[in-house]
């Protein structure tokens, strides 16, 4: 069953696995970035949408992730409020085009603020990027940027050199900026890197750790959880990872972990235990498969877990025959929907509930009950536990998210779909007396229901008992079909 961590993130990674090219040889995975990035590394993602295929189409995905991430990064306090300049940094020094990616996050200064708020007080990131080449394009780009975020009179730049080893690197501060933001940059062959915060660059050019613990070095797990991922289920040329260090962060930031939202976000994704996670989104021909790793120290050594959050292709062949020929990639889910349901609510009580407001379990639970709707014996356990999930149709401009899903509400489907029509038939009504909201809900003449957000929003439709969700009416209903088709027990039968 797939846990409930970090379930987003699927949704980022999908669009970036799309490619047009049919199976020719597989290309060798290149050397991940993240191997250059120091043993105490608190955190990384690392992206390369050409790993395991060749011919990638030219799709900029690196910048709306980083965007999202800084934006996400700040609402939780884990990011300065301050820290606009480095976000516009690095969401516009990338280049246009596809492009493997790094970011890693060093160090911080977090402490607990007022009424136990988290507060980022200053932080070290570094990017890596590959420059395909073009190195100059780079570093053009970002003086363009500086030209606006700085002036001649306010700025500095200087030359230095690592102390360990020599090498060079630029950094530049402007006395208009906060104190401990700097930027630094370099280049390395194909790689541009870029690094944020005072001692951001030192720490990553230095030859050894410059803090942390003993056991800190993180590459040991990252190997070991490759190995044991096939035996697992999960295969193939890892295109995307997400690494998070949390006995870094408890020993680094006791009093934040202990006393602030960010211990109990840890604790709501199961983290509190754990000594280091990592999510892993790997690539074999257009089946892509999505695993999380966890060590934890027990009986004097390191005990490693991997959990495949998808199901293997031959698992499901009745589910693999709806994935249209046009489609770039897929994927099957298996989702254990009351954990996943609880695992949701717990972080969102982290971040959003203050104490004695009802929770968001709570509130939720009202709401379906003002229907008639016991959520957890009517919907959650009675759901079928797989999705399909794929990129076709794929969206015009290539935007990320932009992936349909197919469900089944399982045994007890009409009654769940009815609930949610009248529950959502609600909502519509809510929504259209308000002639200035932002959200409107439409349905068209098949059923088919469209949160709309300007021109953007999704859309989902049933057949039959199958829910159908993507990003336009017009691609739920290229999918209503093959829905509709897919023989009985295809969401719940996991033999090959």
């Amino acid at each position: 069953m797939i846990p409930p961590r970090l379930l987003i993130s699927l949704c980022l990674l999908l669009p970036l696995a799309s490619a047009r090219a049919a199976n020719p040889p597989l290309p060798p995975p290149a050397q991940p970035y993240s191997s250059r990035l120091p043993e105490d590394t608190l955190g990384f993602i690392e992206v390369d949408p050409a790993a395991g295929r060749p011919n990638s189409p030219d799709a900029d995905s690196s910048p709306n992730i980083m965007d999202m991430g800084f934006q996400a990064l700040q609402s939780l306090g884990i990011l300065p409020r301050d820290v606009t300049v480095a976000g516009d940094a690095f969401g516009l020094a990338a280049m246009a085009g596809n492009r493997h990616f790094c970011i890693g996050w060093l160090d911080a200064d977090l402490q607990p603020g007022p009424h136990d708020g988290l507060m980022c007080n200053s932080f070290q990131l570094v990017w890596l990027v590959d420059t395909h080449g073009r190195p100059d394009e780079m570093l053009h780009r970002i003086t363009a940027l500086l030209d606006h975020l700085s002036t001649r009179e306010t700025s500095h730049q200087v030359v230095k050199k690592a102390a360990d080893n020599g090498r060079e690197y630029v950094e530049f501060t402007d006395s208009r900026w906060p104190a401990w933001l700097k930027l630094g940059w370099t280049q390395e062959k194909d790689v541009f890197v870029m690094a944020m915060g005072d001692g951001a660059m030192a720490h990553y050019l230095a030859d050894h750790p410059v803090g942390g613990s003993p056991g800190s070095a993180w590459q040991p797990t990252v190997d070991a959880i490759d190995h044991q991922a096939p035996a697992a289920g999960s295969a193939g040329i890892v295109f995307a990872r997400i690494y998070v260090n949390p006995d870094a962060f408890r020993q680094r930031f006791p009093d934040a972990m202990k006393r602030t939202l960010l211990g109990r976000v840890f604790a709501a994704m199961d983290l509190n235990t754990t000594d280091k996670a990592l999510f892993s989104a790997r690539r074999n021909g257009r089946a892509v498969s999505l695993d999380y790793g966890a060590s934890k120290q027990g009986g004097g050594r390191q005990n490693i877990t991997v959990t495949p959050w998808t199901l293997p292709p031959n698992a499901a062949p009745a589910l693999t025959k709806l994935v249209p020929d046009d489609a770039t990639s897929y994927l099957v889910l298996n989702v254990d929907w009351p954990t996943l349901y609880t695992r949701i609510t717990a972080v969102l009580d982290a971040i959003l509930t203050d104490e004695g407001e009802p929770s968001v379990d709570q509130k939720v639970r009202r709401f379906a009950a003002l229907h008639h709707v016991d959520l957890q014996k009517d919907v959650l356990t009675k759901a079928s536990p797989l999705i399909l999930v794929h990129d076709w149709p794929q969206h015009p401009l290539g935007i990320p998210l932009m992936v349909t899903a197919i469900a089944s509400a399982g045994t007890n489907g009409p009654v769940i779909k009815a609930d949610l029509d009248r529950m959502l038939k609600d909502a519509q009504q809510s929504l259209d007396k308000r002639p200035k909201g932002i959200f409107k809900l439409r349905t068209d003449s098949d059923g088919v229901m469209y949160m709309q957000f300007g021109l953007v929003g999704p859309a989902w439709g049933w057949a039959g008992n199958r829910l159908v969700w993507s990003w336009s009416p017009a691609a739920v209903h290229d999918n209503l079909a093959a829905a509709a088709n897919a023989p009985a027990g295809a969401f719940t039968n996991h033999s090959p």
